[in-house]
């Protein structure tokens, strides 16, 4: 395969994952204006889920909004006249590159975190009705500020993941005797196993090294890794979002308990019926007393 054939395979790869990333960017545009009027947070157990659930809205749809630059720029270095081999790309667009790569990056990272902050606070509002309590419990106190993607802050965010897998699997078993919460808690369930599946891919891809070979991630493996980053987390997000709409419906909904003042109106009239037998138990005694006497 000469060099113009591989020109002509990277811009295909280019152009595809730029169709993925717009199939799915006016979908969540949406998903995210409707969740900031329909999902409300009064009396909700999971509030700080929802708010979380917002800024990473927020944040997935600015880093789409980046990806159409990524893509002009790599478009133009391909087909520059000067840009004859791999690498050799203008002093301006390699810059520009570079720097849009840096911003993609760093969005997805921090989406990232408040997915993850997202997932654990729903599970702790999940567990607050379970177990019935009346404070919400903190299962996450603090994360670690992502500064770069390294091979500690990917094994961070597996072991965080394979928790949070673990939690939500915790937290169904819990409502599994709780009509109500248990197809939501299974959703939940559905969204921590694909909250999971992009930390797994890096880390096997970092045990095999093959993110050592910038050529092969931008090539063959180019259209998978915008499906895996970018799909997946839209997903999740529509799974969290779908919980945060059903809850007006029945999921955080309790069995109706009778309230105190009902229990003393009946325990009144109960006493008000018995007292009326008595008194009329009583006159009947005595007219049967009076007509033997008689």
């Amino acid at each position: 395969m000469d060099f113009e054939q591989e020109v002509e395979k990277h811009l295909f790869y280019i152009k595809s994952s730029a169709v993925l990333v717009s199939i799915v960017t006016l979908p969540l545009l949406i998903l995210w204006i409707t969740s900031l009027y329909r999902v409300r947070r009064e009396n909700d157990p999971a509030r700080v889920a929802f708010t979380y659930m917002n800024v990473a809205f927020a944040l997935t749809i600015l880093w789409a909004d980046s990806f159409p630059e990524q893509v002009e720029v790599s478009l133009t270095s391909f087909t520059t006249p000067a840009s004859r081999a791999w690498g050799d790309f203008p002093d301006h667009l390699n810059d520009l590159s570079t720097r849009l790569d840096t911003l993609s990056t760093a969005l997805l990272d921090v989406t990232d975190v408040f997915l993850i902050l997202t997932l654990f606070e729903l599970g702790n509002g999940f567990l607050i009705l379970c177990l019935n309590e009346d404070n919400e419990q903190r299962v996450l106190n603090e994360f670690e500020e992502l500064e770069a993607w390294d091979t500690l802050l990917l094994v961070v965010w597996s072991i965080a993941s394979v928790l949070l897998f673990a939690y939500a699997s915790f937290v169904v078993r819990k409502a599994r005797d709780k009509p109500l919460l248990l197809s939501s808690a299974m959703m939940f369930l559905v969204a921590t196993i694909l909250n999971l599946t992009n930390p797994a891919r890096h880390l096997a891809m970092a045990i095999l090294g093959l993110d050592k070979d910038i050529y092969l991630l931008t090539s063959d493996y180019y259209i998978a890794d915008t499906i895996l980053d970018y799909w997946v987390r839209f997903f999740t997000l529509v799974l969290v979002f779908i919980v945060g709409v059903r809850k007006d419906d029945g999921l955080w909904t309790t069995p109706p308990q009778q309230p105190e003042s009902t229990k003393g109106e009946c325990d009144t009239s109960q006493k008000s019926e018995q007292y009326e037998e008595l008194l009329e138990g009583m006159a009947h005694d005595e007219k049967e007393e009076k007509a033997s006497q008689g």
